[in-house]
Parts: structure tokens; C-alpha cells; sequence
């Protein structure tokens, strides 16, 4: 470990390796996960999977499908640096990087949810992407799953958050309770039912 340097661009290009190998095993994991989860609901409600989906799921073969790999969520805010910093003082998430433009302006932000990340976009009227601030509605609604519903309650009302929604069982099986971010984006953070709460 001595013999590195970390300023090499050997170096980077092994952390852009390893991080490209990583997101191709997540994904992969993912991908698994939700085709185990499929059955698993088809199952819960009485219905049979097909014999196609069963031998995926206890085999572990992978979708016919594999040039798709990594999923990234990209919301449009009018002011990045606000909207970036919202999210982590008040819903907890971890901050990632901003990115300026030669004037210095922010054009670029990231924050990580669990196990995602989420892109934050400028204002584009060539793209017609434009903040719910500008739109005046909320124009995207984004669900987190939490391992303590009750006391992320807490802590974002504690925040000052804006709450639209307090915690509530739901017919699909779970409780949930909804909040917007600086812009007026909603979101909804929610965890299972257990068994007594479904009954």
C-alpha cells in the first residue's frame, strides 16, 4: 500500500473500475430481488407464478434483458445548492456532490437515499424541464423506505419539514405519511405493516 499513489491516474482508474463493477453487481442483486419479490406477491394474494418466473427466481438465472444496469432518479429544481441541502438537514439523506458551471452557478447536484442516488437537474426551458416551485404542482412523488417510520416522523417534523400527510396504515400493506421537499416535490416515506397492523 505504500507504493500508491494517490494522485495517479492509475489510481482513478481503478476506483472508475471498481465502482462500474459494483453498480453492475447491485444492479444484477436488484434485478434478482424484484423478480423474487413478484413471486412472492403473486403468491401472498393466491394467484400461481408462471413456470418461467419460478425457475428464474430458484435458479437465479438472469433476465434475458442485460443492457440496462443502473437506475438514476433526476428531479429538476430551480435553486440545486437549497434544494440539495433540504433533503439532507431535514430528511437525513447523505449529500453528494455539487457541480458549477464557469460562472460558478450550481447546475448539478446529488444526494443518496438508501441505496440510491438522486440527480438534481437545473431548470431548462430547451428541455421543458422545469421545478415545481416554477410549475406551481408538484410534478414528481418519490417513495423511501425507512427502517423506523415513527421516528423519521419525528425528526423531519423536529426539522421543520413540511408534513402533508401524518403517518397512516394503507391498503397496500403499508404505513406511510408524506412530506414535500423546498421546492413543493412530494414524498412519501413509509415502512411494512406488521402482522397485528394488517389485521
Amino acid at each position: 500500500m505504500a507504493d500508491v499513489d494517490p494522485d495517479s491516474a492509475h489510481l482513478l482508474m481503478l476506483t472508475t473500475r471498481r465502482l462500474d463493477d459494483l453498480d453492475r453487481r447491485i444492479a444484477g442483486f436488484t434485478r434478482q430481488r424484484e423478480r423474487v419479490r413478484t413471486v412472492e406477491e403473486r403468491l401472498m394474494r393466491g394467484q400461481a407464478p408462471t413456470d418461467q418466473e419460478l425457475v428464474r427466481v430458484l435458479t437465479g438465472l438472469p433476465d434475458a434483458e442485460t443492457g440496462l444496469n443502473r437506475r438514476i432518479t433526476l428531479f429538476v429544481y430551480a435553486a440545486i445548492a437549497t434544494a440539495q441541502r433540504y433533503p439532507v438537514d431535514v430528511f437525513g439523506f447523505a449529500p453528494g456532490e455539487l457541480t458549477r458551471d464557469e460562472s460558478g452557478k450550481v447546475v448539478h447536484g446529488e444526494v443518496f437515499a438508501g441505496d440510491g442516488v438522486i440527480w438534481m437537474h437545473r431548470e431548462a426551458e430547451e428541455h421543458r424541464l422545469a421545478s415545481p416551485a416554477t410549475l406551481g404542482a408538484a410534478s414528481y412523488c418519490t417513495a423511501v423506505h425507512v427502517d423506523d417510520l415513527d421516528a423519521h416522523f419525528t425528526r423531519v417534523k423536529a426539522a421543520g419539514g413540511e408534513i402533508t400527510q401524518e403517518p397512516a396504515a394503507m391498503p397496500y400493506d403499508v404505513r406511510e405519511y408524506g412530506a414535500r421537499d423546498s421546492e413543493g416535490g412530494l414524498w412519501s416515506f413509509m415502512e411494512p405493516l406488521d402482522d397485528e397492523e394488517e389485521e
